[in-house]
């Protein structure tokens, strides 16, 4: 019996909520398997968490999956967005997408890191950064937002875009739209037409629901 593919069901799982093709095209094809967490809280594909899971910059954990450039020695570069398509609601989404939070510069940990943190005291490593967690020596261009729907606007969905990027990184002017942190300045943004912009193509995708109060 063939081993199952993680990643062949994820583009089926994305139809689910409209995630395709509300935000990403039908021809879209994952190759980087990533999770997200907040303590014991994590996005899995369309789970519901709460405002009170939410409230702080999620834990960044890849797996690429043999198609994208193998990350050792810190070769390969992501671009994480989170946006949130149902702003002011799901059923009236006319200031959506919303930017929540953009990090770019994002790498997983080499091989050689993995290994030096697994073999440090049991004692020490409660003190330490989980060793399998992606990092970025970047700032984050967008701060992260957490969410916070309106009251009685129904269900939104978050979704994380995981965009791999060229070779060499890319630099955004001073006057960028993207550094923009007050929700104005967030509103109806696209980061798939981000990724056009820059070179960035679409590896990854994730998302959690959240209903609001």
């Amino acid at each position: 019996m063939p081993l199952l593919d993680p990643l062949s069901s994820i583009a089926a799982t994305l139809r689910k909520d409209n995630v395709i093709p509300d935000l990403i095209s039908e021809d879209f094809r994952p190759s980087v398997l990533f999770s997200l967490s907040w303590g014991d809280k994590e996005a899995l594909l369309g789970n519901e968490l709460t405002k009170a899971d939410t409230q702080g910059e999620p834990n960044v954990q890849l797996t690429p999956m043999g198609t994208v450039e193998d990350a050792e020695g810190g070769s390969t570069t992501f671009t994480l967005a989170m946006v949130d398509p149902d702003m002011p609601s799901h059923a009236d989404p006319k200031f959506s997408p919303v930017r929540h939070w953009l990090i770019s510069g994002l790498k997983s940990p080499t091989t050689g890191e993995v290994l030096a943190a697994a073999s440090a005291e049991t004692e020490l490593l409660a003190s330490v950064p989980d060793p399998l967690s992606a990092s970025s020596t970047k700032p984050a261009i967008t701060p992260y937002f957490p969410p916070s729907p309106s009251p009685g606007t129904g269900m939104h969905r978050y979704v994380f875009l995981l965009f791999q990027e060229p070779s060499g990184g890319y630099t955004l002017p001073i006057d960028a739209p993207e550094f923009g942190a007050e929700l104005e300045q967030r509103l109806s943004w696209s980061g798939m037409d981000f990724a056009k912009r820059h070179k960035l193509t679409l590896v990854g995708a994730n998302y959690f629901t959240l209903f609001s109060e």
